[in-house]
This record gives structure tokens, sequence and C-alpha cells, in this order.
């Protein structure tokens, strides 16, 4: 059956906001919604997309298919959930973005959403991975530096004429120090998608490699991130 997909790149512009901990959670709780997904790690050089699944010994990456030594299939792995997983190599530090485009062409038609996991900043591998997006999700922190770098990456994919669905506030503590939600919003013109607060058991669930939807269903960010898939389906 050939499907509609939509190809969604989730972007931070800084390290460190759990833009990852979101794809990885995102992704099966998309698939516990009967959609099939394909989730790709496109930080060739610092990828941990495949630990937070749970899967952290593969032989082929996302790496080997860009450089042309293995076919895609090669380098596709199966998470328990459904969710197909094209993991980047653990141990390289190399990778060549140029060949990205034709990954994504080859996953269109088979999965109904296609998640890529951007590399931090605003460099060559998060141009590649935007421009073959049809949507941009951001994610941020409530702290400056990491609202100000996202406000980089948002520009990037407005010069792009990217659509951008908005915004995820993540690792939320509730401190007076940090930015309120309102002001992100306004500051970075775009819709607020949800607000995530801090967890233990986010943290608890990335150090088993089971995303926070599955180890603690009932917990906050696991409720939200659950609302997210399904806005996304109703979007």
């Amino acid at each position: 059956m050939i499907r509609v997909s939509r190809v969604i790149s989730v972007i931070s512009g800084k390290g460190g906001v759990g833009k990852t901990t979101l794809v990885s959670n995102l992704v099966v709780a998309l698939s516990h919604l009967d959609k099939r997904v394909a989730v790709i790690d496109a930080n060739i050089t610092g990828a941990n997309l495949s630990v937070h699944l749970g899967l952290v010994q593969y032989d082929n990456s996302l790496n080997d298919v860009l450089d042309g030594s293995i076919d895609l299939s090669g380098a596709m792995y199966r998470h328990g959930s459904g969710v197909d997983i094209i993991p980047a190599s653990l141990t390289r530090l190399d990778g060549d973005m140029s060949g990205f485009k034709n990954v994504i062409s080859n996953l269109v038609g088979y999965y109904d959403y296609v998640i890529i996991d951007v590399a931090a900043g605003i460099e060559s591998e998060v141009y590649a991975a935007v421009s073959c997006s049809d949507a941009v999700m951001l994610v941020t922190t409530p702290e400056l530096t990491a609202v100000s770098n996202v406000a980089l990456a948002l520009r990037l994919c407005h010069n792009m004429s990217k659509t951008v669905l908005g915004v995820v506030i993540n690792q939320i503590h509730g401190d007076s120090f940090e930015i309120k939600s309102d002001a992100i919003g306004s500051f970075l013109d775009v819709p607020i998608i949800a607000r995530i607060e801090d967890h233990k058991h986010v943290r608890e669930s990335i150090a088993v490699g089971m995303p926070v939807v599955d180890y603690s269903p009932l917990s906050q960010p696991a409720k939200v991130i659950s609302d997210i898939a399904q806005n996304l389906i109703e979007y």
C-alpha cells in the first residue's frame, strides 16, 4: 500500500535540550496510534538516538548508507513498538550528507511519518535534513541560550521556506529565572506545541533504553508527548 508520508525534522539549534528524547518518544507514541513510522538519526557526527531506543549494538548505520557501502535496508532496525530505526554510527565521526535526499526518497510512500532527529546547530547536517522535510518542529528549554539558538535555527527554516509547526518547550523546572512560555512563543512568533516538565522518570527511561511513553505512561512528559502525537495526526 502506498502511503502519504509526512517528513518532519525536529531541530533545536543547541544540544542538551532533550530533542532526541522527544524524538524517540514521539515516534513510539505515533506507532501506538497505529501509524507506520521511520525515524532517522541525522546527527552523523554525534549520534545517540539509537541508545534512547535501546539499540546499542549494530553493524550498519546511516553513515554507511551515505558513503555507498550498503543499501538503506541494511541499516534499518525494528524497534519493539514497530518503529523502523535508521541509526547513525556511534563510533564514526565522518559522513557526507549530500546523499540524504535519496535516503528520504526511498522511505516516502512506505511510512505515514518519517521523523528526522537533526543535529544541533545550523551547519550542513541541519541544512541537508531540513531541506528534505515537509515541516519542522522546534525544541527548546526555557533558558536564554537555548531560545536564542533555536531562533537561529528558525531563521534557517524561514530562509528555506519550510513550514514550522511550532515549538516544544522542554525540561521546565518552574524556576523563577526561566523564560516564560508565552514570552518564548511571542519572541519566536510560532505556536507553542507543548510544555514538558522536567521529570525523573524521563532520566530513568533513558538509562534503561526505554521511551518514557512506555516506561511511565502516566507521567506528565509521557502524556504530553502522546498528545503531541495525536495532534500531529489531526493536523
